[in-house]
């Protein structure tokens, strides 16, 4: 296993095996929600709700439905906009999985040699479980790097929590980390 991990190392960036999740803010959040949840096969495996507000969700990770067999935890995931920082809609990030935390780990050195821009991590996130490992490419727009990350069937009931803490262990979390960072304007 190890001589393999090294020989990947010698020969460049990790490899990503597998588009994950792509996130979206969206000034309309409600009617997004209701508009994927309606029009394809995506149900919730969490709700968060705004802790002065219970009756406000502002983030949603969304999962295929695929009955008993197993899926990624989300594939997408929704945010509020904030009216008081943009209120504007737009992508958050891109996810990409890699195999395994020596690949998480190899790609981030990878990136730091090169003087890509790191944005957060490389930590664990509470929901959904995966290590976390996000960039700037070069047009400013943030990526993920991730690994081992929860599967959610039929059975993996819907939580509806207060949001709170989005790591179990590593940096902090960037105060301008919902912001839209990207330079290009399509």
């Amino acid at each position: 296993m190890l001589q393999g991990t090294f020989q990947r190392y010698r020969e460049g960036p990790a490899l990503v095996h597998k588009l994950g999740h792509f996130g979206m803010v969206y000034r309309d959040f409600d009617t997004e929600i209701n508009w994927y949840t309606g029009n394809f096969n995506l149900i919730p495996s969490n709700v968060l709700y705004h802790w002065d507000f219970s009756n406000i969700d502002v983030l949603t990770f969304l999962h295929l439905d695929l009955g008993k067999e197993f899926s990624d935890h989300h594939c997408m995931f929704m945010q509020r906009a904030s009216p008081e920082v943009n209120n504007k809609s737009y992508m958050h990030h891109t996810s990409y999985e890699v195999a395994d935390f020596d690949e998480q780990l190899i790609g981030h050195e990878f990136l730091a040699k090169r003087g890509y821009e790191s944005v957060w991590g490389v930590g664990r996130h509470i929901l959904g479980s995966q290590i976390f490992d996000y960039w700037k490419d070069p047009s400013g727009f943030k990526i993920e790097h991730y690994a081992d990350g929860d599967l959610v069937n039929e059975d993996t009931p819907t939580t509806r929590e207060v949001v709170g803490p989005l790591s179990v262990w590593g940096p902090k979390l960037p105060k301008d980390f919902a912001n839209d960072t990207a330079k290009l304007n399509v």
